[in-house]
């Protein structure tokens, strides 16, 4: 047995405790073994890192999609995840009208790929019991407030982090594919490039369509011009500025 498979196994043993503690009324006993299981299970996943393959990972998508359907996940599911090869392979990207947020029930696992039914059809929980997967997680952790802190003050931590570089370190990148510094700045620009472009947007129109792929054209557009990290770090700082005071004309609601 693999290091993964042997975790794999903890990581179904903490679930099964965390469901019977909180049986029994012991719910921060149960959120400390299912915090335990998720981090178990995601260290497994990542050891020894992935393969930037996307032929494999549309095969191993096909693969998991057959287990799926045998192991009994509903076919809505299995299906997804086949499509999801399928998309993968032909390099195209995904998008929620075909693929909504899954619920998985926290009492018994069932997974719905529609909003949960009043009560679970297979140990009767109530629809709160679900437990929603949404793409970018994270969004609800903050209030509207807290997002913009974060946005205004990124630019400040970004700073420091390289104020003490000499441009010629800035430039300094260890053999093989790993990015300089000014790299991370120019991509750390780009993204921030996207965000200006889709609060416009949104702002803007009154049903705009955010195409993934405008997030890698990106890449496609950038000049041959070479830049300083100074110069790449003061338009960053400008558009981030920028934006954020647009999303603070809109007010709190």
């Amino acid at each position: 047995m693999s290091a993964s498979d042997g975790r794999g196994a903890l990581s179904v043993d903490l679930l099964e405790a965390a469901i019977r503690s909180e049986g029994k009324g012991q719910l921060n006993i149960g959120k400390l073994l299912r915090a335990c299981a998720v981090s178990v299970t995601q260290s497994a996943a990542g050891e020894g890192g992935f393969p930037d393959d996307r032929e494999q990972l549309a095969q191993d998508l096909l693969a998991l999609s057959q287990r799926l359907k045998v192991s009994g996940v509903p076919a809505e599911i299995s299906d997804c995840v086949a499509l999801a090869s399928q998309l993968v392979a032909q390099d195209e990207q995904s998008y929620l009208d075909r693929f909504p947020d899954p619920y998985v029930c926290r009492g018994c696992g069932s997974i719905t790929g529609t909003v949960p039914p009043p009560n679970c059809d297979r140990c009767g929980a109530h629809a709160l019991a679900f437990q929603r997967f949404a793409p970018i997680y994270w969004l609800g952790l903050y209030s509207s407030e807290e997002v913009l802190h974060r946005l205004e003050a990124n630019p400040d931590l970004l700073r420091e982090a390289i104020q003490p570089l000499a441009p010629d370190r800035l430039d300094w990148a260890p053999q093989g594919t790993a990015w300089a510094a000014t790299d991370v700045l120019s991509h750390l620009r780009d993204a921030q490039s996207v965000l200006a472009q889709r609060i416009t947007l949104i702002l803007d129109e009154d049903d705009p369509r955010l195409e993934f792929k405008a997030v890698f054209a990106w890449t496609n557009q950038q000049t041959e011009e070479t830049e300083s990290g100074e110069e790449i770090m003061k338009s960053c700082v400008s558009s981030r500025r920028s934006s954020v005071s647009r999303l603070r004309e809109i007010g709190p609601e």
